[in-house]
């Protein structure tokens, strides 16, 4: 979609209550989706769920006009790749494995994916973060072998990735994977300082507004506090090549766009 000049081409999350309004965000001029497979924050993994899911989510989404840029694949206790317990992290390797090879024969090149479950503790950070670098190494190549890229979402509160510093520091300076930047999830720093550090690594984006950080809202842009034409112009300047994707669940295409627009029309609060 032609913003400001440049072509963006937009995306939005689709999960399993959305994904029957693909059509009509591709008539709306949203180009990509990205797919989010089914999540179940505390139950035991179950791998049988995700293959019925994408055989009837994936075909639709692409009748509807919609290529598929990413996939957003499961989190909570047993995805927990920053699990201090081995076994728990092992087997969240190993699921997280098993769903890059169910989706290697699908398009769509990022999967994403959360470097922690919550709450951690100050004293069990570093085992945290450990771990996690530990996971992403052995998934990395996992994922390269079937023609995916890892996008390590930065979280919010107690959660792994809360900085763009830790970011860096998690993804060995971008060396173990790519950043999927989320700018509801930035409660110490605005997007464009998050971009400053670790801009260079990212390739996917979960775009939201929000009200100075105080909590993830996931609003539609312009509603909030964010510097919408800021965070555009900076990931343009940073040759961000991957989709404008909007990980905004309640909102209709026209709401979305309406405020993107607005937001984009005017100079924002922030510097």
């Amino acid at each position: 979609m032609l913003l400001m000049n440049r072509d963006y081409p937009l995306s939005i999350s689709l999960d399993q209550n959305t994904y029957r309004n693909a059509e009509e965000f591709a008539k709306a001029g949203f180009e990509a989706a990205e797919c989010c497979l089914p999540t179940y924050y505390r139950d035991p993994v179950d791998l049988s769920i995700f293959e019925p899911f994408l055989n009837e989510v994936y075909p639709h989404i692409r009748a509807a006009g919609l290529r598929i840029a990413a996939y957003h694949l499961p989190f909570g206790t047993y995805w927990d790749l920053s699990s201090p317990d081995e076994a728990i992290r092992t087997a969240a390797v190993e699921a997280n494995a098993a769903l890059i090879r169910l989706l290697a024969p699908l398009e769509g090149g990022n999967v994403v994916i959360h470097p922690s479950f919550e709450p951690i503790g100050e004293a069990e950070r570093e085992a945290h973060i450990a771990a996690c670098q530990k996971s992403l190494r052995e998934l990395g190549p996992i994922a390269g072998k079937f023609g995916k890229r890892i996008a390590l979402e930065n979280l919010p509160r107690t959660c792994l990735g809360r900085t763009s510093q830790e970011m860096e520091r998690l993804t060995e300076g971008g060396a173990l994977c790519g950043i999927c930047m989320d700018t509801t999830h930035m409660f110490h720093e605005t997007p464009q300082a998050f971009l400053q550090r670790c801009g260079r690594w990212v390739i996917n984006t979960h775009l939201s507004d929000y009200l100075n950080g105080q909590n993830e809202c996931h609003w539609v842009p312009g509603t909030g506090s964010l510097n919408w034409r800021e965070i555009l112009e900076n990931l343009a300047a940073l040759g961000y090549a991957g989709t404008y994707n909007f990980e905004v669940f309640k909102y209709a295409p026209l709401e979305i766009l309406g405020g993107l627009k607005n937001a984009l029309s005017r100079p924002g609060p922030e510097s």
